[in-house]
């Protein structure tokens, strides 16, 4: 279980990206629930459709990825998207309506692969 202190340190320390991002997501072993003492923070900045050249830049020029593991979603191969669909943590969205419709052709995508390899007998993202 992820403490709530650690997700307002997350909000507090990201807040530079609200006015450039839909939402910052938690994700990998946290959201799991299986993280261990040297487990790191994985964040994930859905930037939308919105400039990710921007937000990229503002990361490099940022210290977040010394004490984080920080991924534009836009960026990422589909199954790390797919994994971070099926668990993240919402830290913080700009409007939560806007960021479930944004990710949910992203969901979609995602379960329709799962789908066509299963029925190839290929088991490769599970």
């Amino acid at each position: 279980m992820v403490g709530k202190k650690l997700l307002k340190q997350i909000e507090k320390d990201f807040s530079i990206f609200k006015s450039k991002v839909l939402g910052i997501l938690l994700f990998g072993s946290l959201a799991r629930g299986d993280a261990t003492e040297r487990s790191d923070i994985d964040v994930c900045l859905v930037v939308g459709n919105r400039e990710v050249k921007e937000v990229f830049d503002i990361l490099l020029e940022s210290n977040l990825t010394s004490k984080y593991d920080v991924k534009i979603f836009e960026t990422l191969p589909l199954k790390l998207k797919g994994e971070i669909l099926e668990n993240n943590i919402e830290i913080w969205a700009k409007d939560e309506f806007e960021l479930s419709y944004y990710l949910h052709k992203y969901r979609k995508i995602w379960e329709d692969q799962k789908l066509a390899l299963r029925k190839l007998g290929l088991k490769i993202f599970e």
